[in-house]
């Protein structure tokens, strides 16, 4: 495994740094009205858009609104970073998901990873949760990184909050501060 030139760090340690400058950031936007402060502006819910992302088939753009119900796609070399109701999501390269609608419009119920990756940062809220083809994670508030892997195998961070994780017959809580 490559060294990171500038910190002496391998690869996966870099990563894991970004990721979790991604879910500070995305928690700050969350807790600061993030969804609110776009909506007052009139734009739509994307904050970072690199490469081809698709919406139900569609091409997004930056001033593109996506909302529960939708079909989430990124190409190669792509990344997504957008906000529904008090959910922050990053969405990397080559990943699929559905985001299934809760409550109200803008309330996640459940992101269902279909391929690739997603960092997210979830507001206090309702149940809500994250399936993937091998784990369930309950979300209660909570930062966390998602991924799919080739295989169908699932990776699962809990970066910090509580989860309730099923897989199988297996089940525990996972808390992380």
């Amino acid at each position: 495994m490559s060294q990171h030139i500038l910190q002496g760090r391998s690869e996966s340690e870099v990563l894991w740094f970004q990721r979790r400058s991604f879910l500070r950031g995305a928690a700050a936007w969350t807790a600061l009205g993030g969804w609110s402060g776009a909506q007052a502006q009139r734009r739509g819910n994307v904050v970072d858009l690199v490469g081809d992302a698709l919406r139900n088939g569609e091409r997004i753009t930056p001033d593109s609104q996506i909302q529960t119900g939708d079909r989430i796609e990124t190409g190669p070399g792509s990344s997504l970073i957008f906000v529904v109701g008090n959910s922050s999501l990053h969405l990397r390269q080559n990943s699929r998901m559905q985001i299934e609608r809760g409550e109200r419009l803008n309330l996640v119920s459940v992101l269902r990873l279909l391929t690739g990756g997603v960092a997210s940062v979830w507001g206090a809220g309702s149940r809500r949760q994250i399936v993937a083809p091998t784990l369930t994670a309950g979300i209660r508030g909570t930062g966390v990184y998602t991924e799919v892997m080739a295989d169908q195998r699932s990776y699962f961070c809990n970066c910090y909050g509580v989860v309730d994780l099923v897989a199988g017959a297996d089940r525990t809580v996972s808390t992380s501060e």
